[in-house]
């Protein structure tokens, strides 16, 4: 940052009033005991709202003025999107109330206990004290460079913000022909900014720019008049635990210099600039960041590997076609009219009670119904967000589990599959008399998620241990439920009777002889018995309105 807007900034800060500051202490003062009787039973929150309350009101009236003041000179030094008011204002908040979440806590935890407010008009008046304010400001901005690996930072992540599906890449080595550069490696990054300090994190997976190196095959044979047999298996390379993004990158680009006759070898080990080249053909060590739309890069891979297998007549291109075939030359058989036709001729008890541990409407369960269908190929689900279409892929995969099969779940964006595994480790840990052991998801591309870790000994033989303890009383807890159906479905009168039943044990806990409770207090514990015991049966049904 030059000079002149660091000596704006110093001028600025220097005029900040004591008055000004110490009333925006009392206001938060007087927050605080207003609050009191109202979170009394929740600290965290209490905590929270205070903290929440200060900090606003120091960018209102420490940070706000300095942004307005400086937008204009920043963006004529060069800047634009990336420090704008709202990502200045934002980070110089958390700065000014940093490392005092824990002292307003204990604070507030001492008003809640003794209903005495001296200890938090102390940990209030050291927070707003001017030359506190003042030292955060200066430091801030004095460690603030327009020029720096920061600042680059700052505009790919505002590039996010502005851009939709858009992904930062880490690009490492490029490969150059006739001045024109294609990087060699990219990989997929993550970036958060946590009090001024970026971390960046990357799934274990490299994207090879196979086509660019096949171009250089074919630039480098046609010069050498004879093949060169240029060895590029996969276009994404996925790391196992032991393997680094280094070692992997180092060997891939050792063989292909030497595939393409280049010298001297590159050691990206190294940081100096280094290159090897052959003609008119040159690989470098540079490295940059960089940001593009992921889902461009999502339907080159698919088109690619698709293409591929195509070529070679693989089983899985005599599947593409079939499906391609089957929208094109013949029209898929609708099942609708039998889906609800089926649904019409369930009697109202069958609507209202199902086996299920995922709640369900009358839609839903119509899709469930459409997969058991044997004319059923393709289903089509549309739907505005919010309208439970996670929730039915959750209910599809769940099911399929059940009846043995392998569920392979697609999608472009990375928080859809976010979403949906959440919901399935949520519904197989409900169903389960503990979760101490790995579910069968496997997320491919994602970090400490292998194969590896779902087949390991450890929970293996967790698995076997439920295995045996839920086999131990399958046939007994399957009566008990085939029983509870039975007087569910039975006459209005008897069902409203046996459901008030079931609710008042469901609250006030099971009898000790009731065989969940055995079966639980086998799997240890009070507290996990208790949980399971109230909510086995519960989950065992689900009810609806009857439409």
């Amino acid at each position: 940052m030059n000079k002149t807007l660091l000596d704006v900034i110093e001028k600025h800060v220097a005029a900040l009033q004591g008055e000004v500051l110490a009333l925006l202490g009392d206001r938060i003062k007087v927050i605080g005991r207003e609050l009191l009787e109202t979170l009394r039973n929740d600290p965290e929150r209490y905590r929270e709202t205070v903290l929440t309350s200060l900090r606003n009101d120091l960018v209102r009236t420490a940070v706000t003025p300095l942004t307005q003041l400086l937008e204009s000179s920043i963006r004529r030094a060069g800047n634009d999107e990336f420090e704008v008011a709202y990502d200045i204002e934002d980070e110089l908040g958390l700065r000014l109330v940093a490392d005092t979440g824990e002292a307003i806590g204990s604070a507030l935890a001492t008003a809640i206990v003794e209903d005495k407010f001296n200890e938090f008009d102390d940990v209030i008046d050291d927070i707003v004290e001017p030359e506190t304010i003042r030292r955060r400001l200066t430091t801030y901005f004095e460690t603030f460079r327009a020029s720096d690996f920061f600042q680059e930072l700052h505009e790919l992540r505002s590039t996010l913000k502005l851009r939709e599906n858009f992904e930062i890449y880490l690009y490492v080595g490029s490969l150059h022909h006739n001045r024109v550069g294609y990087p060699l490696f990219y990989v997929p990054l993550q970036i958060e900014l946590l009090e001024r300090i970026f971390r960046i994190t990357a799934d274990p997976q490299i994207y090879v720019n196979k086509k660019a190196l096949e171009f250089a095959g074919q630039e480098t044979a046609r010069e050498i008049e004879r093949p060169v047999p240029l060895s590029i298996r996969d276009r994404i390379v996925y790391l196992d635990e032991e393997q680094s993004f280094l070692g992997v990158m180092q060997g891939l680009l050792d063989q292909w210099c030497a595939d393409l006759a280049l010298s001297p070898p590159i050691d990206l080990a190294n940081p100096l600039d280094q290159k090897s080249q052959r003609s008119q053909l040159t690989i470098t060590n540079s490295i940059h960041f960089s940001a593009f739309d992921k889902a461009d890069e999502s339907l080159l891979n698919d088109y690619e590997e698709l293409l591929t297998k195509l070529m070679v007549g693989s089983e899985v291109a005599v599947d593409f076609q079939e499906i391609v075939n089957s929208f094109l030359t013949t029209n898929p058989v609708d099942v609708n009219a039998d889906i609800n036709r089926e649904w019409d001729s369930t009697p109202i008890e069958g609507r209202l009670v199902f086996q299920s541990p995922v709640p369900l409407n009358e839609e839903q369960r119509k899709i469930l119904a459409a997969l058991r269908h044997e004319d059923a190929r393709f289903l089509s689900i549309e739907g505005p967000p919010g309208t439970g279409k996670s929730h039915t892929i959750t209910a599809i995969v769940f099911q399929a589990i059940l009846n043995g099969q392998n569920v392979l779940v697609l999608s472009d964006k990375s928080e859809a599959l976010d979403v949906v595994e959440d919901k399935l480790n949520e519904v197989l840990n409900s169903v389960r008399f503990g979760d101490d052991f790995q579910n069968p998801i496997l997320r491919l591309g994602r970090a400490g998620n292998t194969y590896g870790r779902i087949l390991s000994g450890q929970a293996v033989e967790a698995i076997r241990a439920h295995h045996r303890a839920s086999t131990a009383s399958q046939q007994r807890l399957t009566g008990k439920i085939h029983e509870d159906e039975s007087r569910i479905r039975g006459h209005p009168g008897d069902r409203r009777a046996w459901l008030e039943d079931q609710t008042e044990q469901c609250l006030r806990g099971p009898p000790s002889e009731d065989p969940c409770s055995a079966d639980c207090r086998r799997s240890g514990g009070t507290r996990k018995r208790r949980k399971y015991t109230r909510g086995a049966r519960c989950r065992s049904i689900n009810l609806q309105p009857s439409g």
